[in-house]
């Protein structure tokens, strides 16, 4: 029994090193944490001036984030920390933030501008990439939540 938990901790420490999100951080400057049971995950890139992504925190996201089989995760572009931590105060956001400062999950989306949005599912190898495109296009987050690697 105690191997058998042992692989199953192993499975996730590797399966987390494949995260997106391993140099990211949350809004308080700490390594971002990820660690979900559910196999697809929905990536949000966002900023607090942009009119459309406050719409999708509040709304959209929400509701694949209910999903059982999807997690969504807001990652905001900006640099302002105080900026953003007042947004998701201000605003309610329920849904976990991470912080790509640095750019670094943007530059490897080739996400030139918010809102961006990335579809990511779970492998044997760790994370791999299903869809990523700019804008909100609802018909193509679904299809790529569907699609199977």
């Amino acid at each position: 029994m105690k191997l058998k938990l042992n692989l199953i901790a192993l499975l996730l420490t590797v399966a987390a090193h494949g995260s997106p999100f391993a140099d990211l951080t949350d809004v308080e400057g700490k390594p971002a944490q990820w660690a979900t049971t559910k196999t697809r995950v929905l990536v949000s890139l966002w900023a607090t001036w942009c009119p459309e992504c406050k719409s999708k925190l509040r709304h959209e996201l929400v509701e694949y984030d209910k999903r059982p089989d999807v997690a969504v995760v807001a990652v905001n572009t900006e640099k302002d920390m105080g900026r953003v931590k007042h947004f998701i105060q201000a605003e309610g956001i329920k849904l976990p933030v991470i912080v790509d400062s640095q750019r670094t999950l943007r530059s490897s989306l080739k996400a030139f501008s918010v809102p961006h949005w990335a579809v990511y599912e779970r492998t044997a190898q760790g994370w791999s990439l299903v869809d990523t495109a700019p804008a909100f296009e609802l018909a193509r987050i679904e299809k790529a939540l569907e699609k199977r690697l």
